[in-house]
């Protein structure tokens, strides 16, 4: 699980530092951005943040059911809608931003305010510029990831 805040970490940062350069990357429509779903908790007052039983339990049925490919459409069908999404650009290291990937992440368990935190107990879902699903990742959760953080 380390390994997959590591990669997420890495990800997250390497994007943020390409944004500065990148084409527009579109959010999903009515899905939050991090800052919008933060202000909706209260994190802020050191309150930490848990969802309620039945989310957790429809969140972790659906997960097994969502395949590598599928659409941001498909898996909201199946898994629900994100708490938030990360909407990021990227390319090849030390080359401009040239892709946009959207990140989008089921939160279970967040204890602060930090983005990334290796103690966040979440699912991350990572789409291409093309809007399918190429990597997901369950940290600190008895899941299996599917997929890859490099997208072939």
């Amino acid at each position: 699980m380390k390994l997959t805040f590591t990669i997420t970490l890495l990800l997250a940062c390497s994007m943020s530092f390409a944004q500065t350069t990148a084409p527009q990357c579109a959010p999903y429509p009515e899905v939050s951005n991090y800052r919008a779903w933060l202000d909706s908790t209260d994190l802020s007052k050191n309150v930490s943040y848990r969802i309620d039983s039945a989310r957790e339990r429809a969140v972790r049925t659906a997960y097994p059911d969502i395949e590598i490919g599928m659409s941001r459409s498909a898996v909201e069908k199946v898994m629900g809608k994100p708490d938030f999404e990360n909407v990021m650009a990227g390319g090849p290291k030390g080359k401009p931003a040239t892709i946009c990937i959207d990140q989008w992440v089921y939160v279970f368990r967040k204890n602060n305010v930090a983005p990334i935190d290796p103690e966040d107990v979440a699912i991350y879902l990572t789409f291409g510029a093309d809007g399918q699903l190429y990597w997901a990742s369950p940290q600190n959760i008895p899941l299996k990831p599917k997929g890859s953080a490099v997208r072939k």
